[in-house]
């Protein structure tokens, strides 16, 4: 059963759950918004009725997100890795969906999952995965209408992406260890920034000097520029060494 347009009172505003369940160190909007839906067993209408800018797309409005629920999506210190998914920076980051299965589990998703330096979940020491565990389809979008339309559940199969639906206690245990959340996570975050600040700027300055798409028949030009860009930034334990190690002087 879910809450639509139609069945919420003209004027009225429901009394929303989980006000409790607020966004966790490191985690992205859209894994806070899929939690709040699951938790509410709402839709994307109600969505687009209550917290959007826009009747057609999703385009929340976080201080009315805020007054609402109690979730504070605003000024949180969320890293440049989740501004930059508003880009294109597919140098960096993808906007496919990837995940941790048993993060996702726990109905947790951050944004430096889609990293593409990052291969493992800091947490749980499992492969990020941008398919679905049941079908192997690829994930939604990120910043599309799907994750919304049917939080945590693959749009190919209809199964759960992460091969079970998320579990209330799941989440519970996880924000019981958050302290060990962010441990396991800053290290990331703090790469991802230093990613933003110096490494951006290095790619952007060769593509201007010409190194573009060009090259690709002998290599593949995302991963040289990302190596080139990233010479003598040590990058945490799990980021992907052949993206930065293997390009020789």
């Amino acid at each position: 059963m879910t809450i639509d347009d139609e069945s919420i009172a003209v004027g009225g505003q429901p009394g929303w759950a989980g006000r409790d369940l607020t966004p966790l160190p490191y985690e992205s909007e859209i894994s806070c918004l899929m939690r709040f839906a699951w938790r509410n067993a709402i839709n994307r209408a109600a969505f687009l009725r209550h917290f959007s800018l826009s009747k057609a797309h999703i385009v929340l409005d976080r201080q009315e997100f805020l007054e609402q629920t109690g979730w504070n999506l605003i000024g949180d210190g969320r890293s440049e890795v989740e501004r930059e998914l508003q880009w294109t920076q597919t140098d960096w980051v993808t906007r496919v969906f990837r995940h941790c299965p048993l993060c996702l589990e726990a109905g947790y998703h951050s944004f430096l999952f889609q990293c593409l330096q990052l291969q493992c979940c800091p947490l749980h020491h499992v492969e990020l995965s941008s398919r679905c565990m049941w079908c192997s389809g690829t994930s939604p979008q990120i910043g599309g209408k799907e994750l919304l339309a049917a939080p945590y559940r693959c749009m190919v199969c209809g199964r759960p992406l992460a091969g079970v639906m998320p579990n209330l206690d799941e989440h519970l245990a996880l924000r019981a260890i958050e302290s060990g959340l962010v441990r396991a996570l800053e290290p990331y975050a703090e790469w991802s920034n230093n990613i933003h600040e110096i490494a951006i700027p290095r790619v952007q300055g060769l593509r201007r000097n010409g190194c573009s798409g060009d090259q690709s028949t002998w290599c593949d030009i995302g991963e040289f520029l990302r190596g080139v860009a990233c010479r003598g930034m040590q990058p945490p334990l799990m980021c992907a060494d052949r993206a930065t190690t293997n390009v020789s002087s």
